[in-house]
């Protein structure tokens, strides 16, 4: 689903509604929490799988746009390292602020918050794009 909404859109539009996508199912997650609500959980958990899904097609995506197929392999095994990291410190910040809270709310919010964080990166990444398009430096569309 993202690599066809980033041949149709480009990669711009494809990160922009994968951070989003990340925004909606912490909202989700936080919002299932707080009001013990199962529908909304099982959204939540649509959302979560959409963006994490995204991630594999995106780092391609951006990786070959942005910096060719002469090193693509060695690129990409760069770029997809960071699930390494973030799969270790994700699991291991929630269960510390699980241990700390004896709920998930505070590690909702903290999901939130990079999420915005993303969505800014996002708009600043936007911002360079826009200016290859501009310059006729990236054949990509925005």
């Amino acid at each position: 689903m993202y690599g066809r909404l980033c041949d149709r859109k480009g990669r711009s539009f494809g990160m922009g509604t994968a951070s989003a996508s990340v925004g909606i199912a912490s909202l989700g997650l936080l919002s299932a929490q707080l009001l013990g609500n199962g529908v909304i959980l099982t959204g939540a958990y649509l959302f979560t799988g959409l963006a994490y899904g995204s991630l594999p097609v995106l780092i391609t995506y951006f990786c070959t746009r942005q910096y060719g197929t002469r090193y693509r392999s060695i690129n990409l095994g760069i770029l997809n390292a960071n699930g390494m990291v973030t799969s270790v410190l994700g699991s291991w910040g929630g269960g510390v602020i699980y241990e700390r809270n004896g709920s998930y709310t505070a590690a909702f919010y903290v999901m939130i918050e990079i999420s915005v964080c993303a969505l800014v990166l996002w708009k600043m990444l936007n911002q360079g794009l826009q200016k290859e398009i501009k310059y006729g430096t990236d054949k990509d569309t925005l």
